[in-house]
């Protein structure tokens, strides 16, 4: 029962779909403080995350500083709701999932065994609201009525795309299931065969919502096939592997093409202008925006500086437009706050690899090709829209790091073998003294 509820957790951290009307971020927040306050005098919780709770605060500094550069720019405080939603939310349901999993002595296999099953449960209903219309119909008037979006923005795409039940259906959702798919995939090479059946269900959910899923895959495959040393046995695992994952990407594509040939068609074409653009063709198709300086409006003066307050990507008062995550991050908070931000989620990264660095087993390997897979992704998705916000995408990376730092600084991380402590005496203390 523990394990399904925090399926449930992990599904609406990730996914936030909207619950009887009411943001499912709020519910959960509201839960995950109680249960802070009630397991603090046990756990111990809030001390054993003190580099959590001292990122905590110092995101609550950069709001405070954007929301007085908003003010002082006369624009909408609405930019500070994926920030906020981060600090009432995100940070204590992560605290509240990982505290459970470690009262389990649950590891990050554990862990992404539960995120796995939670975006299976999404793949799924992309499934569904692609076969069944009325279902889609169903969940769609969900979310239009909670005001996660407009259909009349989407035109025709309304029936090439939006399958799920997901805020981000278009970008952070299927990024997201993107990347889970090449978990599954890397899990089921190295740890249990079993997780190659979610790959095909995640990767349908991915591509059919947004082919920037596939930038992702590519990413996800580089650091697969650079983490993994292939011994015989792994050799004939793989062979194993990519029969099914072959056999199963043939049934997807004769699926979509039989209920959704439109839907096939502009995967292809997608997919053709990615291949384009990594061969060095950037002046034609979809990525030409890269090359076009009117998507590269830059604020001046001090607005170059310390911001505008204001986001450029849809509706806004500075008469620019761009999806570009970088210029938007500008327009918001300018160099300062690009700074911080992204050395806040620097940080992180840093954090983590010094936890794993002295480590050489299979869990390190993993959490290796998260991180560097997630720093990547990263940079690619801030090209596409904002990445640093309240999004699937970024609070799967938010739950993966507090996870490990409330593991790490307990001193019982389970990265560290029984066979290493014995190899290094007195080194096990030396880590959870640093």
């Amino acid at each position: 029962m523990k394990k399904i509820l925090l399926i449930a957790a992990s599904f609406y951290l990730l996914f936030y779909p909207p619950l009887l009307g009411i943001h499912s971020l709020r519910i959960l927040g509201l839960i995950s403080w109680v249960y802070l306050g009630l397991n603090y005098h046990n756990l111990n919780i809030l001390y054993y995350g003190r580099r959590t709770i001292s990122l905590f605060l110092n995101w609550c500094g950069i709001i405070i500083w954007l929301g007085v550069i908003i003010f002082l720019n006369d624009q909408d405080f609405g930019n500070l709701a994926g920030f906020i939603y981060w600090i009432i939310a995100v940070f204590p349901v992560c605290l509240m999932i990982g505290a459970v999993i470690k009262k389990k002595n649950g590891d990050i296999y554990f862990l992404f065994d539960v995120i796995l099953k939670a975006g299976l449960v999404q793949g799924i209903l992309s499934i569904l609201t692609f076969l069944l219309p009325s279902i889609k119909d169903f969940f769609l008037k969900k979310m239009v009525d909670a005001g996660l979006f407009e259909l009349s923005q989407y035109g025709y795409y309304v029936d090439l795309r939006l399958f799920g039940f997901s805020n981000g259906l278009t970008y952070a959702m299927p990024v997201l299931q993107a990347f889970l798919a090449m978990t599954a995939l890397y899990l089921a090479i190295n740890q249990k065969p079993r997780y190659i059946w979610y790959f095909p269900i995640l990767l349908f959910s991915a591509i059919v919502n947004a082919r920037t899923s596939i930038v992702i895959v590519i990413i996800c495959l580089f650091f697969l096939f650079q983490r993994n040393t292939m011994t015989r046995r792994k050799l004939g695992k793989v062979m194993m592997l990519a029969v099914i994952g072959c056999i199963a990407l043939a049934l997807g594509i004769v699926l979509i093409n039989k209920y959704s040939p439109d839907t096939l068609s502009w995967v292809t074409t997608g997919m053709k202008q990615i291949v384009g653009f990594f061969a060095g063709d950037n002046e034609t198709g979809y990525f030409s925006y890269l090359t076009d300086p009117e998507r590269w409006p830059m604020p001046k003066g001090f607005a170059l500086l310390f911001g505008a307050g204001a986001r450029i990507m849809g509706k806004n008062s500075t008469g620019y437009y761009t999806d570009i995550g970088y210029v938007n991050d500008l327009w918001l908070g300018g160099i300062l706050y690009c700074f911080l931000s992204y050395f806040f989620v620097a940080i992180c990264f840093i954090y983590i690899k010094r936890m794993i660095s002295a480590v050489q087993n299979d869990k390190s390997r993993f959490i290796k090709y998260l991180l560097y897979s997630f720093l990547l992704s990263f940079f690619a998705l801030n090209i596409k829209g904002y990445i640093i916000n309240l999004n699937c995408f970024t609070n799967l990376f938010i739950l993966f790091s507090i996870f490990l730092l409330l593991v790490r600084e307990q001193g019982t991380s389970n990265c560290i073998n029984e066979e290493y402590k014995q190899e290094i005496p007195g080194k096990e203390l030396e880590l959870n003294e640093s």
